[in-house]
């Protein structure tokens, strides 16, 4: 069981004692005063696994719904604990956040200044949860230097200059 703040996960690795996880868990409920809302649990089944037992889980005689993801703490978990829908967002979200930086800070001329609205703007959105979704393969991994390097080509204001001499140009 991992508790944190309202939102609580059972993890389990077998099908049978589920449920008997979920009945002890209503009756810890029921003792302690608190209501369970069985119409906001859904139930993900992570594995790798070809064959996979399609057990139905209730709760007060309400069947748990099976879902194809969730979102947990600004997170989305799929079945596959795969995160490349959600770094396609985190990317997009920082590439329109440079967009905006670009355009909003256009009077700002001092790099340090603009590397801080950068910090608190793009780099804010990389690093939410980064230990858990962060990027494995090739393609992810230059996705995320491509747009890191953008944005260090708008902090030096070197636009039309290569990443590697706006670099070695501010040393």
């Amino acid at each position: 069981i991992r508790l944190y703040a309202d939102d609580l996960k059972i993890i389990n690795s077998e099908n049978d004692s589920l449920q008997g996880d979920i009945d002890k868990l209503y009756n810890w409920s029921v003792q302690n005063l608190m209501k369970f809302h069985p119409d906001k649990c859904k139930l993900i089944r992570c594995t790798h696994k070809r064959n996979i037992v399609n057990l139905s889980y209730y709760i007060l005689g309400q069947e748990v719904e099976i879902a194809d993801s969730e979102k947990d703490l600004g997170i989305t978990m799929t079945p596959k604990v795969s995160f490349t829908d959600y770094q396609e967002i985190i990317l997009s979200k920082g590439s329109q956040k440079l967009g905006l930086l670009r355009r909003s800070s256009r009077f700002i001329k001092n790099p340090s200044q603009r590397r801080i609205l950068y910090l608190a703007l793009v780099r804010s959105q990389f690093e939410h949860c980064s230990q858990i979704w962060h990027p494995i393969s090739k393609n992810s991994m230059t996705a995320f230097e491509k747009l890191q390097k953008r944005a260090v080509k708008r902090i030096l204001n070197k636009i039309s200059e290569s990443y590697a001499t706006s670099c070695t140009s501010r040393n």
